[in-house]
């Protein structure tokens, strides 16, 4: 193969248009933006967690998930709260609103994951063996085990 990182570029990124027109797709129907919706799964997986660890666990910069709660606090999915022993730090946890929309959001059907689901199961195991090592590399082994850990839970609780 001549070009083998256009080859690569152009399949990851179409791979990833699929996935994110429907996560998007998804959220909008909810009334909610797409990082609104990642910021609820995670919130929903760790029930109370700091700012700094939810920039961490969804991949986006502090400033930006400060803005995202800002408005989600707005909305009433999110509640804020500050402990006693260190007023500084910020707890996030979900309403009984952004529970709701969690839920809703938990039983919306991706055609990327159908695909996934009817692929060779020894192919899929690998596929996501490659994901799972590739985030490694990138964004280190405490994320890739939290990623590991957090699946084993059921979002339609």
């Amino acid at each position: 193969m001549e070009n083998q990182l256009h080859y690569i570029m152009n399949h990851m990124r179409a791979a990833f248009k699929v996935l994110d027109k429907e996560w998007q797709m998804a959220a909008k129907d909810l009334g909610i933006t797409q990082a609104e919706q990642h910021i609820l799964w995670i919130v929903y997986l760790e029930k109370s967690i700091t700012l700094t660890k939810l920039a961490e666990l969804s991949l986006l910069d502090i400033s930006t998930v400060a803005q995202v709660l800002t408005r989600m606090t707005k909305k009433e999915l999110v509640i804020q709260t500050k402990k006693n022993q260190d007023r500084r730090v910020t707890y996030v946890s979900l309403s009984p609103e952004g529970k709701n929309i969690l839920h809703t959001s938990s039983t919306y059907e991706y055609q990327f994951w159908n695909y996934m689901k009817e692929m060779d199961p020894n192919k899929r195991a690998q596929f996501m063996s490659i994901v799972s090592d590739m985030n490694k590399h990138f964004y280190g082994n405490s994320f890739v085990e939290w990623v590991e850990k957090t699946s084993k839970k059921s979002i339609a609780d």
